[in-house]
């Protein structure tokens, strides 16, 4: 029997959705900020007046949000999360104090929603898949009275749907060439997208990032009169390298100016976003906005402490079944994949996994930049499962196997999966076939796409 959640959840997909269909034509047709305007104004503009840090870039905004999102609940403050996309569970999305939104506050704020755009008559204002889920998270944060609300953008910034926001702060991780038909292909482009989100008078921060990007940001910063803080002008931060526990669990060694943390947060990248997130808390601090005054405490060691146990699932997360180690990371862009081959090098080079294969378990989406994903990739591997289950309509190994076997050339061997659906049982069927073919002890690493990351973590979830 269908629930009124699954219904409420049919109709929001029957929207156009730009996370699963991207072009330059249907995005200049559905990127208007009008959209969500009209919802939001409809809902009595939820978003004005609020406490909101706004954050941008093509890697590590998600994980920003998680971490300033962790540091200022640890501060007492109640907190409101919205990022995308979603892994396993699309309400997990909108996050009160960490907690999903619940089915029952998901399915009212919907019907809200859906009785507006049941009246719109210019075509012009119907919404996107992104600018009901946004109008939904809004909605909700303005009723449960969060005290600070952390937004992602979803594609961009100029023209993303959050980008209605005054935020106290925006934050603009590391830039890098994605959604190019979109964006544009230069750096110059996408940077200067990104940086739409930057607002007057309203302190900006950016992580470390390549000339071209900064010399844009400051641009922008400047014609804003934005006062601009640079990472590098504030932390040095460096991952130190990876060492097991006694109960199995990898801990990351990450140093952080004078201070240390050994934390459960995998990927050498972390060390960047957990510096980013220090300085925007401390941008916050020292800052008055628009006449208010945060009171906010920030204490190094402590922020430290509360970083040693947490994992974010997809990012360079870790598990182990059947005493095989198993780390999941969604990097589908060129130089997210660079990191985590930065991570694996630095694995191999602690005690953890110099004596084993690295199995690689990959699956990209069409219209990726191949090469560059697999590139710093293939040559840490020992072998390869390409996974296309069939309801991935634009993920076929087809895409990118001629350029996978241009750069193996050490002509490791290579699987190609296709399946109705990834489940634990085919995930042992891999560990499997990796034990009968070696000999040696082996991990598994999956990547390329989000949706690989979140095929391989519903496997994980049912074997726990």
């Amino acid at each position: 029997m269908i629930t009124e959640y699954e219904e409420l959840l049919d109709w929001i997909y029957s929207f156009v959705n730009l996370e699963a269909k991207r072009t330059r034509k249907l995005a200049q047709e559905e990127m208007k900020l009008a959209k969500i305007s009209h919802l939001l104004k409809s809902l009595g503009n939820p978003q004005q007046g609020q406490r909101i840090i706004h954050i941008a870039g093509s890697k590590g905004k998600g994980s920003v949000a998680f971490l300033l999102d962790v540091l200022l609940r640890g501060k007492g403050f109640k907190t409101g999360l919205y990022t995308s996309p979603h892994l396993l569970e699309v309400r997990e999305r909108i996050r009160s104090n960490n907690s999903f939104i619940g089915a029952e506050e998901f399915n009212a704020g919907v019907l809200r929603i859906k009785s507006i755009v049941d009246k719109i008559e210019d075509q012009s204002l119907e919404p996107t898949f992104f600018d009901i889920f946004t109008a939904l998270a809004f909605d909700f944060f303005n009723r449960e009275k969060m005290d600070i609300w952390l937004v992602e953008t979803g594609l961009g910034g100029r023209l993303d749907s959050t980008n209605v926001v005054k935020p106290l702060v925006s934050v603009i991780t590391s830039i890098s060439k994605e959604h190019t038909e979109i964006l544009g292909k230069r750096y110059r482009d996408i940077a200067r997208e990104k940086g739409g989100i930057i607002k007057e008078n309203t302190p900006v921060v950016l992580t470390a990032n390549r000339k071209v990007v900064v010399e844009v940001i400051q641009g922008i910063a400047a014609k804003k009169n934005a006062p601009l803080y640079y990472l590098p002008d504030f932390y040095r931060y460096k991952s130190l390298g990876y060492a097991r526990s006694s109960n199995g669990d990898i801990k990351q060694r990450i140093k952080i100016n004078e201070y240390m943390l050994h934390t459960s947060l995998l990927g050498d990248y972390q060390a960047e976003n957990i510096a980013l997130s220090f300085l925007t808390l401390k941008v916050m601090k020292e800052k008055q906005f628009r006449g208010f005054s945060l009171n906010l405490r920030v204490d190094p060691e402590s922020d430290l402490a509360a970083l040693e146990n947490l994992t974010f699932k997809g990012r360079f997360s870790h598990y182990i079944r059947e005493g095989v180690d198993i780390f999941v990371d969604g990097a589908h862009n060129a130089e997210a994949a660079a990191l985590l081959a930065k991570s694996l090098i630095n694995l191999q080079g602690s005690s953890i996994a110099a004596d084993q294969d690295i199995v690689g378990v990959i699956g990209i989406l069409k219209y990726k930049d191949y090469r560059g994903i697999l590139k710093p990739i293939v040559p840490l591997l020992h072998y390869v499962y390409f996974i296309e289950p069939d309801n991935w309509r634009e993920c076929q190994v087809e895409n990118y196997l001629e350029i996978f076997k241009s750069l193996n050339s050490r002509n490791i061997g290579f699987t190609i999966l296709k399946a109705d659906s990834l489940d634990s049982r085919w995930l042992k069927g891999v560990m499997e076939d990796c034990r009968a073919r070696s000999t040696r002890s082996f991990c598994l690493v999956a990547s390329g796409s989000l949706y690989t990351a979140a095929s391989i973590l519903k496997c994980l979830e049912e074997e726990a």
